[in-house]
């Protein structure tokens, strides 16, 4: 049961760079909704944009240039509500990943606290006992034979990341 639990909840976080985006967006349209003056604005920009391709420039460049003027300006303040609401969204973000990456520390954590005494899985003996390093494979548990939870998280990770790896989604 705890073999499965804890290879579930390795392939859960796996996902948590794909669902960021999301719901990041989510928050960021809640939070900073486009509003009616930048509405008006695009509209505008997109009218300036009409008339300037009614007539030639060579014919009217005087008009032409007042029209340019501001259509450039108008861009600057598209761009600058367009800067703004990236900059939202690069903060909510951040915020999202780094409580998203927090539970999952907790989560596991509280797996390896919880379960430290509980092998995983028992090897058999012969299989264990000739490698040096099985204390590393039954970390916390200390049961010669045994595979604790902390270094089996560590080996579902590394199954997860390659599979993630050859099936391109990394």
């Amino acid at each position: 049961m705890l073999l499965f639990v804890a290879f579930s909840l390795v392939l859960l976080f796996s996902f948590i760079p794909i669902i960021v985006p999301p719901i990041t967006k989510l928050i960021v349209l809640a939070i900073k909704k486009v509003d009616e003056d930048e509405i008006k604005t695009r509209q505008e920009l997109k009218n300036l944009k009409e008339e300037l391709g009614t007539f030639s420039a060579m014919d009217e460049f005087a008009r032409h240039a007042k029209i340019q003027r501001k259509i450039n300006k108008l861009m600057e303040e598209v761009q600058k509500h367009t800067k703004t609401r990236s900059d939202v969204f690069v903060a909510v973000k951040m915020l999202v990943s780094g409580v998203l990456k927090a539970i999952q520390i907790i989560i596991s954590l509280s797996l390896i606290i919880t379960y430290r005494a509980d092998p995983v899985i028992m090897l058999p003996l012969d299989w264990v006992t000739p490698w040096p390093l099985w204390k590393i494979l039954a970390f916390p548990t200390g049961i010669e034979g045994a595979v604790g939870l902390t270094f089996w998280l560590i080996v579902c990770r590394s199954v997860v990341s390659q599979s993630h790896r050859l099936f391109g989604k990394s």
